[in-house]
């Protein structure tokens, strides 16, 4: 029997992962990621318009996604320009609507939760 090298999440890896898909679990992050993936580079007011939030809210979490390495920024006059680092980042979204659809298409019903409840207890 050969072993099977176990990846843990313990050290400098493991609290990388942790910080990277605790980035990725805000609402407000995800929106602007999706925002510039479709749209491009664009300032903190039109994120902020584009995806319907409080712009102060906006430009926390996009300094959030910067600081973290998510975001670029380029100054244009008074405003800076936001936009994705590069396509692996892309990737990692188009990725990660793909296994949304793959769950989703093989999750069962709630209908089918309730009568698989009934037929135990029953």
């Amino acid at each position: 029997m050969t072993a099977v090298a176990v990846r843990t999440v313990d050290g400098p890896s493991g609290r990388f992962l942790q910080e990277f898909f605790f980035a990725l679990s805000d609402e407000n992050r995800l929106r602007i990621l999706y925002t510039l993936r479709e749209r491009g580079g664009m300032c903190v007011n039109d994120i902020s318009a584009a995806i319907e939030r409080d712009q102060g809210l906006t430009a926390y979490h996009v300094g959030y996604l910067w600081k973290r390495g998510f975001l670029t920024r380029k100054k244009r006059g008074r405003f800076s320009i936001y936009a994705i680092r590069n396509d692996r980042i892309t990737d990692l979204l188009d990725h990660a609507d793909q296994v949304r659809e793959m769950l989703e298409s093989s999750r069962p019903s709630p209908t089918t939760w309730r009568r698989a409840r009934r037929r135990r207890t029953g």
